[in-house]
């Protein structure tokens, strides 16, 4: 549990609100493994020109935020390694991550209160205000948390359905654990040919690097592996840029709390539990899901289209799983899957305007 008080969670950077506006648009953007915050700095001096507000949110163990307590992380590395098939592990790490969802919450209404965001206003394409919060990669399973537990953590002081129109899952990396995988699959984290202790910057340089996948998306037209001498967006960056982005000890293998978080949640089906509470709305959050007044929030799937085969192959799965639902009249919430065609994994940092209107309902040439 985290101390009371103080938000856990800080922003890393902040545009703040748009001179004059009363009613512009927060987006809070919750970052991925090791890279944090400081990674989406080229969408703050967009943000203006939208009627928008920027804020990245560093999650605990990110500097500015709280970090895990030693009973915290105890409890994620016995988590971690539990056994599958243990009903009390399932629901332990159902519970470790309704408290990620809380620290979500309880920052959100410190900010409404704290700096008075405009609430929502309108549905649908002309909604303006309001909180549009993204998860991008690993931080989409924090924002999926969000989702699932927001109906339940309800705060005397603020009515936070009046203000959160808009959730996004953007590049979930580990989104692939969802959907049974191609035959041939890669990750340099768990590549055993490469020590352990190179295996980070490994992930770094293939994260970063484009992927020219085949169209339409197939297993057999997966590209796995990145080329060394190929593009990336690490060569857009500056080592002070790298720098000031990437906090690297909640991704150290084998027992940063990042790494045991995703092996937690991989072994106890959360991905699929977190999706599942997102896309239906009777789904597991709880009795009563489908009267909510959360169910008019919007859960949009941006995905890039040269990112990791994860993403593309997990967006391929939610597209086919959306159609089989609509065919057999399975009750979900709004859910649209924004492809940005040209991005990778980065293109915050290298397609920021492109990136920025994806995430506010904007279009952009050529997206589907």
């Amino acid at each position: 549990m985290i101390s009371s008080g103080a938000p856990a969670l800080c922003a890393c950077l902040d545009s703040g609100a748009p001179p004059g506006s009363t009613d512009y648009t927060t987006l809070v953007v919750i970052h991925g493994l090791i890279w944090h915050g400081g990674n989406f700095k080229k969408l703050l001096p967009l943000a203006a020109g939208h009627n928008a507000r920027v804020i990245a949110l560093n999650r605990r163990d990110y500097p500015g935020s709280e970090p895990y307590s030693d009973d915290e992380r105890a409890i994620l590395a016995r988590l971690a390694t539990a056994s599958p098939d243990s009903p009390s592990a399932k629901a332990e790490a159902w519970e470790f991550m309704r408290e990620r969802a809380r620290e979500v919450h309880d920052y959100l209404v410190d900010l409404v209160e704290r700096e008075r965001i405009p609430p929502a206003q309108g549905d649908g394409v002309d909604a303006e205000g309001g909180i549009v919060l993204a998860g991008w990669s690993l931080g989409a399973i924090w924002a999926l948390a969000f989702l699932a537990h927001a109906p339940y953590l309800p705060s005397p002081a603020v009515d936070l359905c009046k203000y959160v129109r808009r959730i996004i899952s953007h590049d979930c990396a580990f989104g692939f654990l969802l959907y049974a995988p191609p035959p041939q699959t890669y990750h340099p984290l768990w590549d055993s040919s490469v020590p352990p202790e190179e295996r980070v910057k490994r992930f770094h340089d293939w994260a970063a690097a484009y992927f020219p996948h085949g169209d339409p998306i197939e297993a057999d037209t997966l590209v796995l592996r990145d080329t060394p001498d190929g593009p990336s967006s690490l060569k857009n960056m500056t080592s002070q840029e790298q720098e000031e982005s990437t906090h690297e000890s909640p991704g150290q293998i084998p027992d940063g709390s990042d790494t045991l978080t995703a092996k937690m949640c991989a072994a106890h089906g959360l991905y699929k539990e977190l999706k599942d509470a997102g896309f239906h709305l009777t789904a597991a959050a709880g009795v009563g899901r489908a009267r909510d007044p959360w169910r008019g929030v919007e859960l949009r799937v941006v995905w890039c289209d040269q990112s990791l085969w994860g993403v593309v192959w997990v967006a391929k799965g939610m597209a086919t799983e959306l159609e089989e639902a609509k065919r057999t009249g399975v009750n979900t919430r709004r859910v649209s899957l924004v492809r940005l065609r040209g991005g990778n994994h980065f293109a915050h940092w290298d397609l920021p305007e492109e990136m920025l209107r994806s995430f506010l309902g904007l279009p952009n040439e050529g997206e589907v």
